[in-house]
């Protein structure tokens, strides 16, 4: 009985021995999920990253492109406003209702 009593010892130990291993198996497995999780995340930042980097570039890159163009334009309205004024002076000259309205706004 008591050889009978030591084999069923000697299985539980083996059995006690897989269990242990499965165990170790797990716990690597979970290892490597924490590490693909982890290189995961990185990539999302990354990604985020260069993305964010992309679209600053390309806002600094329209508005040094457009600035050039708007002070073009403004100096264009200015030169044109400069030339209605100067017309509406000449006929000021001749004409007291004009006179008296660009008196009005001060640009007599």
């Amino acid at each position: 009985m008591n050889k009978r009593f030591e084999q069923v010892d000697k299985r539980f130990e083996q059995v006690d021995r897989r269990f242990e291993q499965v165990d170790r198996r797990f716990a690597q497995i979970d290892k490597r999920f924490e590490e693909i999780i982890t290189f995961m995340w990185m990539l999302v930042v990354v990604f985020i990253g260069v993305t964010g980097v992309t679209i600053s570039f390309a806002l600094w890159d329209r508005r040094t492109m457009i600035r050039p163009f708007e002070d073009k334009v403004k100096e264009l309205e200015k030169e044109k406003i400069d030339k209605v004024i100067a017309s509406l002076r000449k006929l000021a000259e001749t004409d007291k209702k004009v006179a008296e309205v660009l008196g009005q706004f001060g640009l007599l």
